[in-house]
C-alpha cells in the first residue's frame, strides 16, 4: 500500500530556489513505487472518477493515456477516467490549480510556477527530451539564435517559452532584441509572413507545414546545450497528499498505457483518428504514425522506463537549467 508519509516534507514547504527545484521532483518517486508493487485484488467499490486535462488537442502525443482508457487499464485500477482535450483557451496549469481536473500534462515551465509559489508536483516525465522547437520557413534563413534578433517570434508563456529564454541567455543575446508576439497556434501566420518564427512541436507542426507545401527550418534548444523534460504529468500538493493510492493507481495504469501504445502504434492511431475533430484538423492515420515515429527518440521507450525522471535531471547544475536563475524572472517580455 502507498502511504502519504512517503511524500517528502520538502514538498510542502518550498523556501529556496534549490529546494523548489528538488521539490517539484519528489512525487516522481511514486512512479518507481507504484510500478514495482504487486497488484491487490480489485476492489468492489464503485470506480473513482478522475479527470485528466491535456495541454493540447487530440494527437499521438497523448497516446498512452488514450490506450490506458481504451484497454481498460484505468478501469482495472478502480478509476473512471475522463480525458479532457486541451487548447489555447484552456490553460492546463490554471485548470488543475482550480480543481477542475485532478491531473494535467505540462512542461518544464512548471518549475517556474513552482518557484513562484504555485503548489505543483511533477509525477512523471513522458518525454526525456523536450519536443519544443523554434520553427520558421526555410526561405526566411533563420538558422541560429543570432538570426532571431529583430525577428517576430510567436511564443506561448507556459508552453516551452523557458527553452528559448535559456538558449538566448546561453548565446549572450538580450531577449529585448527579439520581438515576441502572442502564440496564435495558426500555421497561416508563419506561412503568410505575419511572423518570422514560432514555437512548435517537433513531432507535429513541421510535418503539417510540409503538407502545406512549405519547407520548415528547425532550431532545437538541445543543439545549444539546453535540454528539458517534456509532457510532464503533474498534480497539486493537495491532490498528491489527499489521494496517494489513487495517484499511484493512475500512474500504474498510465505506464501500461504508454507501453501498449508504443507496441501497438497502428491500433492507437486508428483510435485517435476516430476522435472528435482529429480528421477535421487534417490529421490522418499516416500523419499520426509519423508523429509516433518522431516521438520515439524523444521519449526513448526502448531505453528508459516511460515516465522516468531524476533529481539530477531537474538540477540547476545540469545543462537543462544553466540559465535557470535568469529564467525565474517573471518580468514580461516585450511584445
Amino acid at each position: 500500500m502507498f502511504l502519504s508519509s512517503r511524500l517528502p516534507k520538502s514538498l510542502l514547504n518550498p523556501v529556496r530556489p534549490l529546494v523548489a527545484v528538488m521539490a517539484i521532483f519528489p512525487v516522481i518517486a511514486l512512479w518507481v513505487f507504484c510500478t514495482s508493487q504487486v497488484h491487490a485484488a480489485p476492489d468492489t467499490k464503485a470506480p473513482e472518477r478522475v479527470t485528466l486535462q491535456l495541454k493540447w488537442l487530440h494527437q499521438f502525443q497523448f497516446a498512452g493515456y488514450y490506450a490506458a482508457l481504451a484497454k481498460g487499464f484505468y478501469r482495472d485500477e478502480g478509476l473512471d477516467v475522463t480525458i479532457r482535450e486541451g487548447g489555447a483557451d484552456r490553460p492546463v496549469i490554471a485548470t488543475v490549480l482550480k480543481g477542475d481536473a485532478h491531473y494535467g500534462i505540462g512542461d518544464s515551465d512548471l518549475l517556474i510556477d513552482r518557484i513562484n509559489g504555485q503548489p505543483l508536483v511533477a509525477l512523471a516525465a513522458i518525454f526525456q527530451h523536450s519536443p519544443y522547437v523554434l520553427m520558421s520557413r526555410a526561405d526566411r534563413q533563420i538558422r541560429v539564435p543570432s538570426d532571431l534578433v529583430g525577428a517576430r517570434v510567436m511564443l506561448s508563456d507556459g508552453q516551452g517559452s523557458i527553452q528559448l529564454r535559456a538558449v538566448l541567455k546561453r548565446e549572450g543575446i538580450d531577449p529585448q532584441r527579439v520581438n515576441i508576439l502572442p502564440q496564435t497556434w495558426k500555421l497561416e501566420d508563419l506561412i503568410e509572413g505575419r511572423v518570422d518564427a514560432m514555437s512548435a512541436y517537433a513531432t507535429v507542426e513541421p510535418a503539417l507545414l510540409r503538407a502545406r507545401g512549405v519547407a520548415p527550418a528547425i532550431m532545437r534548444s538541445l543543439d545549444y546545450g539546453v535540454d528539458f523534460y517534456g509532457d510532464i504529468l503533474f498534480t497539486t500538493e493537495a491532490q498528491a497528499a489527499k489521494a496517494p493510492e489513487r495517484t499511484a493507481a493512475f500512474l500504474r495504469a498510465t505506464r501500461k498505457g504508454w507501453e501498449y501504445a508504443f507496441n501497438h502504434e497502428q491500433e492507437i492511431a486508428d483510435l485517435i483518428t476516430g476522435m472528435k475533430g482529429v480528421r477535421q484538423r487534417g490529421l490522418t492515420r499516416a500523419a499520426l504514425l509519423g508523429e509516433a515515429m518522431q516521438m520515439r527518440p524523444l521519449v526513448l521507450p526502448d531505453l528508459v522506463e516511460i515516465g522516468h525522471s531524476t533529481p539530477a535531471g531537474w538540477s540547476p547544475s545540469r545543462g537543462r537549467w544553466r540559465a535557470w536563475a535568469w529564467s525565474r524572472r517573471t518580468t514580461p517580455w516585450r511584445g
